[in-house]
């Protein structure tokens, strides 16, 4: 802009002219000093936001509402601007909301629990099962059959729709709390269920706790998953998707194409045919799960297979090497063996055995385990297909499903109904 600015001083132009150009240079200069100014705020409050973040995770989940509020203040002052220093305190104002929602959903389940008790489809043991909500503790869920005793389930690790339930019990309130429904809803289910926070946020508009949530998730050190891992006292964390609750924001932890949700759980289908002799790793289509953890690693997926899919491939991806569990489905007697790639270029076959007594028209259990040395294990129905397999060490493990199909014709497929992946989580 200096280099303009001088020549178009050194043009004989009429005075009007001239003052009209040099404000727009001053605008223009204006704007380039705000745009930079913002720029190093941003950067100035980046840390701030990925501190607050940090302190507050490992609070939701939780009814530690009144610690989540004290640490979010703890942390306010710790902004650099008056401005973004209120947004961080809409945290302890968002523990304060919680906290109030918690309430009224615990009311509205024991006052409907003593009349007429909410039914809710919950998934237990595997199966989806008809249940009567009977109340509602910090560490508990509590139901039972139409007829039958009160069962009880770990509130941490079971999926409730609160979403739902707390929109009941706010309709049944007087009208000053209606109107703070949106937000009620949305404090409550960031600390509870995520995955349903946005739909809340778009009937917020400019309300500053919206731009708090906004701002935080925006400065995170990494995408979070939608499954958040279930803290273990040995340090680990269970990451547990049950796909056959028809969770569509599941999918979102999951890298590839062509995964959607059905009745049987999360179908997912490719069409990709390689060549007969490609042995390429990168030929094979992939659905990949977006995290990843360290040994030891345990991983359960209970999973469906069709003939159509020439050859299903379950396993793990550590550095350059994979290690799977492969069925040959397509062929009269069923078959099941190992895949596994020591370069990240051509993948190979391991042990193979044949598998009269897989019956494919019931779910099939498959099981990964990678112990402290890094080496992998594999097993199918509890039938061991491989030990020892060497991953490379000290790198971070995550799960993978590959079809391979070398002739044109139906896609393959498989259909994971559920998986559990256990392990120390990765930074």
């Amino acid at each position: 802009l200096g280099t303009v600015h001088k020549a178009f001083q050194a043009m004989p132009l009429a005075k009007d002219r001239r003052d009209a150009l040099e404000a727009a240079v001053v605008q223009r200069q204006q704007a380039f000093a705000a745009a930079a100014a913002a720029i190093a705020l941003a950067a100035k409050e980046k840390p701030c936001w990925q501190a607050l973040a940090a302190v507050l995770e490992p609070m939701r989940y939780s009814t530690r509402y009144m610690d989540m509020g004290s640490a979010a203040n703890a942390e306010v002052e710790k902004f650099p601007t008056p401005d973004s220093q209120d947004l961080a305190r809409q945290f302890v104002e968002l523990a304060s909301l919680a906290q109030r929602a918690e309430g009224y959903l615990r009311n509205h389940i024991k006052t409907r629990a003593s009349t007429a008790p909410i039914s809710i489809t919950m998934r237990v043991n595997g199966e989806s099962k008809k249940l009567l909500l009977i109340n509602l503790t910090d560490k508990e869920i509590q139901c039972r059959p139409p007829i039958g005793v009160v069962q009880k389930m770990d509130r941490q690790v079971t999926a409730l729709a609160y979403r739902d339930l707390l929109d009941q019990a706010i309709s049944n309130l007087p009208s000053d709390v209606k109107r703070e429904r949106a937000r009620l809803m949305a404090a409550f289910l960031w600390v509870w269920r995520p995955a349903d926070v946005p739909e809340c946020l778009n009937e917020m508009a400019d309300d500053k706790l919206a731009q708090a949530l906004g701002r935080l998730e925006a400065n995170r050190k990494s995408s979070a998953l939608v499954v958040r891992g279930i803290r273990r006292d040995d340090g680990g964390s269970l990451f547990a998707y049950d796909f056959l609750g028809r969770d569509a924001a599941l999918l979102r932890d999951f890298a590839g194409q062509g995964a959607a949700l059905g009745d049987s759980g999360m179908t997912w289908r490719t069409d990709v045919v390689i060549g007969e002799d490609d042995r390429a790793e990168a030929s094979l289509p992939t659905l990949r799960w977006k995290g990843a953890v360290r040994p030891p690693v345990s991983i359960e997926a209970t999973v469906r297979l069709n003939r159509d899919t020439q050859l299903a491939l379950v396993g793990v991806a550590a550095g350059t090497m994979r290690a799977r569990v492969g069925f040959s489905l397509k062929q009269a007697r069923l078959a099941v063996g190992s895949l596994f790639t020591g370069d990240e270029v051509n993948f190979n076959i391991g042990t193979t055995q044949s598998a009269p007594l897989l019956d494919i028209g019931q779910p099939v259990k498959i099981v990964v385990t990678v112990d402290e040395r890094y080496r992998a294990h594999l097993l199918y129905n509890g039938t061991l297909v491989e030990r020892d397999r060497q991953l490379p060490t000290n790198q971070p493990i995550s799960v993978i499903f590959q079809v391979l199909q070398t002739v044109p014709g139906s896609p393959g497929s498989i259909v994971v109904e559920s998986l559990d992946i256990e392990g120390r989580a990765d930074p």
